[in-house]
């Protein structure tokens, strides 16, 4: 539940923050995700429900989003558990269609220690486009810094990179979205490799004000 609200107290907090803003979405959607341990071979597929807060004031921009998943194990070598993400991010438009953005991000699960709970730091690279009227399409990469993992460990090299479509209507106030995420993790815990990867599908339908 203390997951559930503070993946909340994101949203809400960013909320505040786009009072004032030209541009306002807020949805929610459903996904499935894949999360792997590929040192241990340990993988698990599930889904769950999300929701999304986009703002844009001139060259600023802040987007937050959130997810409560249930995952199962491929194996009985290892148990389900419940995921909770939270993200905020804050980008800055540099020239016609590139951003500079940064935030950051924080993953749990429960029971603890089922599999690594992390958070870091993100910056990166944010490009959208508005393709018509109707259609936009957005496409983000990032280096992962300041890792740190409640099971312990180092992180040599830590990515994400993100892909997205939206479809509505040409007033903006309803609108159709789909994105694809991909994380990895590169851990090493005593010397010993091992990975950490998260790949998700997101559809859901947004609000605009």
């Amino acid at each position: 539940m203390r997951r559930a609200l503070a993946v909340a107290a994101i949203l809400v907090l960013a909320g505040i923050s786009s009072a004032n803003a030209q541009k306002v979405r807020i949805g929610i959607g459903a996904l499935g995700l894949t999360y792997s341990e590929t040192g241990e071979d340990r993988r698990w597929d599930g889904g769950g429900g999300a929701g999304t807060l986009w703002v844009r004031l001139g060259r600023w921009g802040i987007d937050a989003s959130g997810y409560i998943a249930k995952l199962k194990p491929d194996s009985s070598d290892v148990s389900e558990f419940d995921m909770v993400q939270g993200d905020l991010r804050a980008s800055f438009l540099i020239v016609p269609l590139v951003a500079l953005e940064t935030g950051f991000g924080r993953r749990s699960t429960d029971p603890e220690l089922a599999a690594q709970d992390v958070g870091y730091w993100r910056i990166g690279v944010l490009s959208e486009a508005e393709l018509s009227r109707i259609a936009s399409i957005w496409a983000r990469g990032a280096y992962l810094a300041g890792v740190k993992y409640d099971g312990g460990g180092t992180t040599s090299l830590a990515v994400e990179v993100a892909l997205g479509v939206g479809v509505g209507t040409a007033n903006g106030r309803f609108r159709v979205r789909v994105d694809y995420e991909f994380q990895r993790f590169d851990r090493e815990v005593d010397q010993v490799e091992l990975p950490i990867q998260l790949s998700l599908a997101r559809l859901g339908v947004e609000v605009g004000f």
